[in-house]
């Protein structure tokens, strides 16, 4: 469902020019070697462990919050940054968009790879119980 109404949005905002693909590509850029990179790393570890289950929350809180603080204080971070070093140039922009699209990779890639493999586990339970003949 999430891959229809996410192919719905970009189908809908590409029709209306309001993606900026400059920017599309340079988070795509950093994000898919990232996801692919940790996809491989992720699969030699047994990610449904307690251990692991407790650090990818962990992340994925400490990432929620951080995005939230930045988006809540963005103007005046931007300013303070502007204030101090400058203006933005054009490159530094580039590599940070890059750099955040790969921090977004690993960060996505963890939280698929732990939730693709409880929700096989579950469809698999599930499928088992429905066999289960009852007593008439």
């Amino acid at each position: 469902m999430r891959a229809a109404t996410k192919t719905g949005g970009s189908l809908i905002h590409g029709l209306a020019n309001t993606i900026d693909w400059m920017v599309f590509r340079r988070l795509a850029t950093g994000s898919v070697p990232s996801t692919a990179v940790t996809l491989l790393m992720l699969s030699d570890f047994d990610v449904n462990g307690a251990a692991m289950r407790e650090l990818i929350t962990t992340v994925l809180s400490l990432a929620l919050f951080l995005t939230a603080g930045l988006l809540i204080f963005r103007s005046k971070l931007f300013t303070f940054y502007v204030a101090r070093v400058g203006q933005v140039s054009t490159r530094r922009t580039a590599g940070l968009t890059v750099l955040s699209g790969a921090v977004l990779g690993v960060m996505v890639s963890g939280w698929r790879k732990r939730h693709r493999r409880r929700l096989l586990r579950t469809k698999h339970n599930l499928s088992r119980k429905k066999h289960v003949a009852t007593p008439t």
